[in-house]
C-alpha cells in the first residue's frame, strides 16, 4: 500500500532513539552506514488496532491533516498511528534507510521508502502477527532487504 507519507529525503543525521537496530556488521561506534534495519517498538496499545494498511494510511493522513496542518489537539489517532510512524521515518530519512519495522508483542508492520527525492513513496505492509505463518520469513526477508540497500548519498 502506497501512504503517500514522505517529502524530499534531504537530512543525514544521527542515529536517534529508535527501538532497536541491528547492525550489518560488528563495529565499536555505530554510524549510520553500518545500520541493518531499525525497528520501532511500542507498547499493543500504542500501535493502531489490527489496521489494514489501507486503514493505517487514512488515519495517518486524516491525524496529520488535523493535528499538524489545522493545529488541533493530539487525537488518539495521532498519538496510536502518526506519531509512531512519523517517529519511525525521522528514523528511516536521519539513517538514509530505505525499510524499517514498526512492531508490538503482537503483530509488525514493514514500512519501505522506494524512489528518490520527491518521487520517493513509502510503502506499508498488512499487519503480520506474531505465530502467522511466515511471519519469521517476513522479518528475515526485510532484514536481509534492509542490510543489502540504503539511500544513496
Amino acid at each position: 500500500m502506497t501512504a503517500g507519507l514522505l517529502g524530499t529525503i534531504s537530512s543525514r543525521g544521527g542515529l536517534g532513539r529508535p527501538g532497536a537496530i541491528t547492525l550489518k556488521k560488528d563495529v565499536k561506534i555505530v554510524t549510520p552506514a553500518d545500520i541493518g534495519l531499525v525497528v520501532e517498538f511500542q507498547s499493543t496499545h500504542n500501535l493502531p488496532k489490527p489496521m489494514t494498511d489501507a486503514d493505517v494510511v487514512e488515519a495517518y493522513n486524516a491525524a496529520y491533516q488535523e493535528v499538524i496542518i489545522q493545529q488541533s489537539w493530539r487525537t488518539s489517532a495521532w498519538s496510536c498511528v502518526c506519531h509512531p510512524i512519523g517517529q519511525l521515518l525521522g528514523y528511516m530519512v536521519e539513517n538514509g534507510r530505505r525499510y524499517r519495522v514498526l512492531s508490538s508483542a503482537r503483530r509488525s508492520y514493514f514500512l519501505w521508502i522506494e524512489g528518490e527525492g520527491r518521487e520517493a513513496e513509502v510503502h506499508i505492509s498488512t499487519p503480520w502477527f506474531v505465530g502467522e505463518p511466515n511471519f519469521l520469513r517476513a522479518w528475515a526477508f526485510v532484514h536481509s532487504m534492509a542490510c543489502r540497500y540504503w539511500l544513496k548519498d
